[in-house]
């Protein structure tokens, strides 16, 4: 019977110090879990006005590298191919290669390239017509003030960019002659109002900048537009069930009429998965 008790004794003491060993270790590390989780990733595949009887005026279709950059961009009209848009990515530039096709026999009728060169947040490019430009950057990677020169560098366009919360709040166009405010160029002062609804490009990964001064300027849905203090455009959308806008209604109220302009989108559904490290902390006492 002494036997059987110096053994349980012995037993229950082990049982303890492995116990009260777990509880120190416990007590003084974390625990580090990985988990899978799946997430729907949209990106706009094509945008497509429709005129009022149903007819497709144009259309934009997009194509995405591994990393969800926008590496081609097609524009149609009524169907038909117009031009398209490479985007060639690098360290310190963006290539944009430019094809432009006659309508009529969907053949290639010029082309130009545009290298766009980043230095910090400058960047420096030739337009189309062989004159200078720059973009200059804010901290979130939006566009500031875009200069870009009218003839041989001393008639300059200027549009600087104002944000508030994120969303872009307003711009001023001025003109710039022999580095002195042009008053015989029309300033425009444009006002943004708005909303924060995702946008089609809510997860597109194209530097802010190209998505801004090619696509979709305010990289957040328009509701109003005040140009000279004077609402010119509004804007009306359509949501799917994941908050993503599927039907743009662009409403413009002049000379005593109405015209409206309808956009459509539709996306590239899929999933990826997105690997989650986890570190869970916990004190035992």
């Amino acid at each position: 019977m002494k036997i059987k008790n110096d053994f349980l004794a012995f037993f229950i003491t082990r049982v303890l110090l492995l116990v009260t060993v777990v509880v120190i270790i416990g007590s003084c590390s974390s625990l580090t879990k990985k988990q899978t989780e799946k997430s729907t990733v949209k990106l706009p595949e094509s945008m497509f006005v429709e005129d009022d009887d149903g007819v497709i005026s144009s259309m934009v279709k997009f194509e995405y590298d591994s990393e969800n950059r926008i590496v081609k961009v097609s524009h149609y009209r009524y169907l038909r191919l117009s031009f398209t848009r490479t985007i060639t990515y690098g360290s310190n530039k963006v290539m944009v290669s430019v094809e432009h096709f006659d309508e009529h026999i969907d053949a290639k009728e010029a082309d130009y390239l545009i290298n766009y060169i980043i230095t910090g947040n400058t960047i420096n490019f030739t337009l189309s017509n062989g004159f200078p430009a720059t973009i200059t950057l804010n901290e979130r990677g939006n566009i500031s003030k875009i200069k870009s020169s009218l003839d041989d560098g001393k008639h300059f366009e200027i549009k600087t960019y104002q944000y508030k919360g994120g969303n872009l709040s307003s711009t001023i166009e001025t003109g710039e002659l022999n580095g002195q405010i042009d008053t015989e160029y029309r300033q425009i002062n444009t006002e943004y109002k708005c909303g924060n609804n995702k946008t089609p490009f809510h997860n597109d990964k194209t530097p802010k900048w190209l998505l801004q001064y090619i696509f979709w300027e305010g990289l957040n849905n328009n509701i109003t537009l005040l140009e000279n203090n004077i609402t010119t455009l509004e804007y009306k959308y359509e949501y799917d069930a994941d908050g993503f806008p599927t039907k743009q209604t662009r409403i413009h109220a002049h000379g005593g009429e109405t015209e409206y302009e309808t956009t459509k989108f539709t996306y590239r559904g899929g999933t990826e998965n997105k690997q989650i490290e986890m570190i869970i902390t916990e004190d035992l006492k």
